[in-house]
């Protein structure tokens, strides 16, 4: 039911944001449209519980720590360097967790296939899945601890 939940509400943002024409705070969610901040803060309350899976170096952690200096962030990044980063983040919010864990239907030690350059981190083209861009990386995968979010 909540993951039914979630995608209605992922409709209703871009079928919101299609509609609006001032988009000056834009983010990009993987998709081919663009979220105005201002819609996410009307959806969201003032103290959200947000949930970020591939935490990648911070970017979005840092500004969502700052939009809802009320709420808790939930950083998840699997990658070390990555989450080193996350973690230096971390430090200047009370309201961001970082865990170092891939999330994934089951729990349990998984190849994680990177993109990038391991010793200065990744672009964040990650995944637990094969993909044949990532099985060309210079980096070989490497082995994450995985949970599942129970909701």
């Amino acid at each position: 039911m909540k993951r039914l939940l979630f995608l209605l509400i992922m409709q209703t943002i871009v079928v919101h944001a299609e509609k609006l024409e001032n988009t000056c705070h834009e983010i990009h969610l993987n998709t081919c449209h663009e979220i105005p901040l201002d819609l996410l803060k009307e959806i969201l309350p003032h103290n959200p519980v947000i949930l970020e899976a591939g935490a990648h170096c911070a970017q979005d952690t840092r500004w969502m720590a700052e939009v809802w200096p009320q709420g808790t962030i939930h950083a998840f990044e699997p990658t070390p360097v990555n989450f080193n980063c996350v973690c230096s983040v971390a430090q200047q919010y009370s309201n961001i967790k970082c865990y170092a864990y891939a999330l994934d239907y089951e729990c349990g030690v998984k190849l994680f296939y990177q993109d990038g350059d391991e010793d200065r981190g990744t672009q964040g083209a990650n995944s637990l899945l094969p993909h044949k861009l990532l099985q060309k990386s210079s980096n070989s995968p490497i082995k994450v601890e995985c949970l599942t979010i129970d909701v």
